[in-house]
């Protein structure tokens, strides 16, 4: 015979009278088969063919043969056909007991009646053998993914359509706290107790997308695990089908269960926060260093310059004039530069003093064309698209111009040889924003350098070329205005910054903007409160010689003292911000509370924008950055006595 299973099959025959074993024997050798007659009693038999295992045992003789057949599968873990004869009634089962009567063995082992043909006997044979090896496959199978599941570092578990847990492993053991042997049957929520990272309630995924509540797909919780134990996972979840392997979206009428793998990423995590952290440290390195450098250079000409001119001063007044004035001149200079660096510097974190005014973006970027064509080769052109139907935004004029030069001369100094830099006014990708686009054809910035390209002191420009500042102040000057700032570049092709404003409100803008007017000394007396001495005397004297009467206090304690001894001869509060003790914000409260109307400037190096949100009305406090040129100090001094309630 042909087929490849009677061709490879060999046949133990157990336990059968003689006439039909002989029958039997004869006609299964026609049919290609390998026989084997084992001899009685069993336990002879089963040594006998653990010797020489058989494929599959045909087992013959009366009584309750289901036992012992299932004695046989045990031990020779093979296929068990059991025979009965025709001839003999009780071998028979009886067609009329009821269900619960009949022998158990009738559901795991096929029952072969004597006499039967040839066909009904390879027939029988053949379904028994490939069902064995089918079986044998699928326990491999389960063995395989088993083993592969136990070696996964990610938590694996799976239930059935219901949501009861089918099995989990090893690594989902540990996470979870739960061995295998008692999750099994649970429903998952019971074993996975998991949270929302944020609002840290209890969420069941396996059950939503089990009930179609949620999505399937890859989120993060906390896991609380059997001790208490929490820690951050990652999961990934996926339904399985009987008519497909496990997806997102199987037909929900096959529907067999759920696969729920997780990792967990607690340690990566905080290796993230480390690194970020370790950038933030080195980032703040370069910032300290080049700040030493520029400040450093500053002081070298302060320092210069002031001996030169003691120097000169000391010698003949009438030879030496010039050179004192010159020598003085540079000091002014550099303190000057010191001063932009530092409002570059609170630029960074977006705390400088800004100056809003109302202005279409269309006609600065317009007004500033001719300068910018002015520094081009004739290789590298300017194309301006001011095509923007809106352009009106309440930002700081001179700061957003200097945004615009420098994402310019950035796009320039990219460029080798021949290109094209393009400015483009267009709306935002929202309603309400307007955008400012700056586009070269220069040489692109790597992919892995997008992250850094704002940070302080990081330039691609060669040491010579630049400090690395100019993106930084971009960026911060952009984010206090409430804007932000895009980009994307390609190496060899070009970059592009996208960068984005809000669209002003022309219709309450304008109350935002302050009053510029000022109005004469009076005889009233301005309470000033600093603690550098250096910085109390400068401006006592700038205001006594503007004709103002001054009562100076190093600290908030004091001036709240002075305050409370003549309160209506005060007609305006001058205070630094950041004192010890009483900072200059508590003391203008504790003033007000005595003096309504009572109008305060403050002085600091910080940002005046934290006066709205602390509450102090737009006309009755007012803001001067430090440094300050005299004649700013004494400006902003008489225009805030003009708010007096006289």
């Amino acid at each position: 015979m042909s087929d490849s299973v009677s061709d490879k099959t060999k046949v133990l025959i157990v336990a059968l009278n003689s006439r039909d074993e002989a029958d039997l024997r004869v006609r299964l050798e026609r049919l290609g088969y390998s026989v084997a007659v084992a001899t009685v009693p069993l336990e002879h038999a089963l040594r006998q063919a653990t010797t020489d295992p058989p494929d599959l045992v045909l087992l013959g003789g009366g009584g309750p043969t289901d036992c012992v057949a299932q004695q046989v599968r045990d031990r020779l873990d093979r296929p068990v056909i059991l025979l009965a004869s025709g001839s003999a009634d009780d071998d028979l089962p009886d067609d009329d007991l009821p269900d619960d009567d009949l022998p158990n063995a009738a559901e795991p082992f096929p029952l072969l009646v004597l006499p039967c043909t040839n066909r009904e006997l390879h027939f029988n044979i053949q379904t028994a053998v490939l069902r064995h090896k089918a079986e044998q496959a699928l326990t491999r199978q389960r063995a395989d993914l088993h083993a592969t599941l136990s070696c996964l570092a990610d938590a694996v578990v799976v239930t059935d359509a219901e949501g009861r847990v089918r099995s989990i492993n090893v690594a989902g053991e540990r996470l979870t706290g739960w061995p295998e042997v008692e999750a099994a049957g649970r429903f998952a929520s019971g074993i996975l107790n998991l949270l929302d990272p944020v609002t840290r309630l209890p969420l069941t995924p396996i059950e939503d997308a089990l009930g179609g509540r949620a999505p399937v797909g890859t989120r993060q919780f906390i896991l609380v695990a059997r001790n208490g134990r929490e820690r951050t996972i990652e999961d990934s979840t996926a339904l399985l089908s009987a008519k497909s392997a496990a997806t997102a979206v199987p037909q929900r009428d096959s529907l067999t269960g759920c696969v729920f793998a997780f990792r967990d990423i607690t340690e990566k995590l905080r290796a993230e926060r480390e690194s970020q952290q370790v950038w933030r440290m080195e980032s703040l390195g370069r910032l300290a260093a080049g700040l030493a450098n520029d400040f450093n250079n500053l002081l070298t000409v302060i320092v210069g310059a002031g001996t030169g001119g003691i120097e000169a001063l000391s010698s003949s007044p009438a030879a030496s004039k010039d050179a004192a004035v010159e020598c003085f001149s540079q000091i002014l200079t550099a303190a000057d530069s010191g001063a932009q660096l530092a409002r570059k510097l609170l630029s960074l974190g977006g705390r400088q003093t800004l100056t809003r005014t109302l202005f279409a973006l269309n006609d600065l970027v317009l007004e500033l064309a001719p300068a910018m064509r002015a520094t081009l080769c004739d290789e590298v052109g300017l194309e301006i698209q001011a095509v923007a139907r809106n352009s009106t935004i309440l930002a700081d004029r001179q700061q957003i111009e200097q945004v615009i030069l420098n994402l310019f001369l950035n796009a320039r100094d990219a460029i080798a040889g021949a290109g094209k830099i393009t400015l483009a006014t267009g709306s935002g990708a929202s309603p309400g924003e307007v955008r400012l686009t700056v586009t070269d054809t220069g040489v692109g910035i790597p992919v892995e350098l997008h992250s850094r390209i704002f940070e302080p002191f990081f330039t691609t420009r060669q040491p010579a070329l630049g400090t690395g500042l100019g993106l930084t102040g971009i960026y911060g000057i952009v984010t206090q205005s409430g804007g932000r700032v895009d980009l994307t570049s390609t190496v060899g092709t070009g970059s592009a910054f996208v960068v984005t404003f809000q669209l002003a409100d022309t219709t309450t803008a304008a109350a935002l903007i302050p009053g510029t007017d000022a109005v004469a000394a009076t005889n009233s007396v301005v309470l000033l409160v600093e603690d550098d001495p250096a910085v109390r005397q400068l401006q006592t004297m700038v205001l006594e010689s503007a004709g103002l009467k001054v009562r100076a206090a190093a600290s908030g304690e004091t001036a709240l003292c002075l305050f409370q001894t003549a309160p209506d001869d005060i007609g305006l509060l001058v205070t630094d911000v950041l004192m010890p003790g009483m900072s200059g914000l508590d003391l203008a409260r504790q003033l007000q509370a005595l003096r309504p109307a009572l109008p305060v400037l403050f002085v600091s190096g910080f940002s005046g924008e934290f006066m709205e949100m602390e509450g102090f009305p737009p006309g009755q406090a007012g803001f001067l950055e430090k440094p300050f040129h005299p004649q700013s100090f004494k400006d902003a001094v008489l225009r805030m006595l003009s708010t007096r309630d006289l």
